[in-house]
């Protein structure tokens, strides 16, 4: 998603899912040096600005919104996997048996 926005006062102008379109609108209506196009990646749950998550092994889990990350509906929470025993899973990359 592509929002034009107000640099000083951080107000969104508008917003689209497509570049071209953002940088027509952003032309017609001359809001150089004012506003400018910035680039904002949606929540998987809601929709709202959203950073990366990471699981537990730090594999990453999509963009979550930080509410979306601390409610029930952020399906990876680390509490979940604090009870997986990890002995005995894998393999070992040193030689120290």
């Amino acid at each position: 998603m592509y929002r034009i926005v107000n640099v000083k006062t951080g107000e969104t102008w508008a917003e689209f899912y497509i570049l071209s379109d953002a940088e027509d609108a952003y032309d017609y209506e001359g809001l150089a040096p004012d506003y400018s196009i910035i680039y904002v990646t949606p929540c998987r749950s809601c929709g709202g600005d959203a950073d990366e998550r990471y699981d537990f092994y730090g594999i990453s889990t999509g963009h979550w919104c930080e509410e979306c990350y601390e409610s029930k509906e952020y399906p990876y929470r680390r509490d979940r996997y604090a009870t997986i025993e990890h002995d005995g899973y894998g393999e070992r990359l040193d030689d120290d048996f």
